[in-house]
This record gives structure tokens, sequence and C-alpha cells, in this order.
């Protein structure tokens, strides 16, 4: 785990696995697109189907080199290629929120497994931006809290509702 957390911009969702695509180290990392090698669909991960310009974090590639925050660029078609490219603020090896570094975080807003959580990219030492592993870590999970009646839950409040007589409570409202 990673003490010192840089936070950068959420994600709308995240990679589960591997990803079938080809990797284009642009210029250091500056343009590094992954380009859809498989079947021709819109990009889609974690049960989220994503929009154009939203944030990825790509955490599973089997080459971990290639892991990190991307933007959709192309969306993909039955016809095209989706593409993701390297987001402006983790394309450089640098300190501070618009760089790659050591303890780079992310919250990843939507997703089946993933939604809701947050991780930290804890590669430690010398970063080469497309030959240097980039690992993740979950660090959190929220919202993947289920309760049942008297309690209520709205988003990330939860609550007491009527307290029924079989529970102790009157069954009153007020």
């Amino acid at each position: 785990s990673v003490s010192d957390q840089t936070f950068h911009a959420s994600c709308a969702a995240s990679t589960t696995s591997n990803l079938t695509a080809t990797y284009n180290n642009g210029a250091l990392g500056v343009g590094a697109t992954l380009t859809n090698s498989g079947a021709q669909a819109a990009f889609a991960t974690d049960g989220y189907t994503a929009l154009l310009n939203d944030r990825i974090l790509v955490k599973d590639m089997t080459n971990a080199a290639y892991n990190g925050i991307y933007t959709v660029t192309t969306l993909g078609s039955g016809s095209t290629n989706w593409v993701l490219t390297r987001s402006s603020d983790f394309n450089t090896v640098g300190t501070g929120p618009n760089y790659i570094q050591t303890g780079s975080a992310v919250f990843v807003t939507n997703g089946t497994l993933y939604g809701a959580t947050s991780w930290v990219m804890n590669t430690i030492g010398t970063i080469t931006v497309g030959s240097t592993s980039l690992a993740w870590e979950q660090t959190s999970a929220s919202g993947n809290v289920t309760v049942s009646a008297p309690i209520t839950k709205s988003g990330s409040t939860i609550g007491l509702g009527t307290v029924g007589v079989a529970n102790g409570g009157t069954g009153l409202t007020s």
C-alpha cells in the first residue's frame, strides 16, 4: 500500500480483464493509444457502455506497462475499432495530479464489479511510460450496502423508517 496519494479526476469505469488491443506508445507516452484488435464493437467494460471522452482505468493488461488512465477517443461500432488514448494527466512521469507517479489514485464511478471503488498505482522506482509495469491496487469500496426495513438507504445515507411493533417500535410514523 502507498501512503502518499495524488488524486486524479474520477474514471467512468474500470477494466476487469485484459483488453484485446494493440498498444502504441506515442511520443514517450503522450498520445499513447490502445486500439481494439478484437471483434469490432462499441467500447464497454464492467457492464458499462462508455461515452466519448469518458475516462477509463485500465488496470488489467497482460503487459502491465500498458495500464493507466485513458480517455475514450473513438467509441467504436460494429464496423470500427474503439480507441483509448492515455489521458493528458496520465501520460508523462512527474510529480503532482497531472503526472504518472507512485501513489496516483483514482475513483471509479460506474461498473458492476468496480463501481464506487478507489484505486492507487503502487509501482515503486523509476517509471518509463510504455515499458514499466504499472500495478493498481484497490483501496476502497462503497455503495455495495444492502439494508432491509425498517432501515432505509438513499445514496450514501442510511436512515431509520417506521419501526413496527414486532421490532419494538410503536408502528406510528410520528
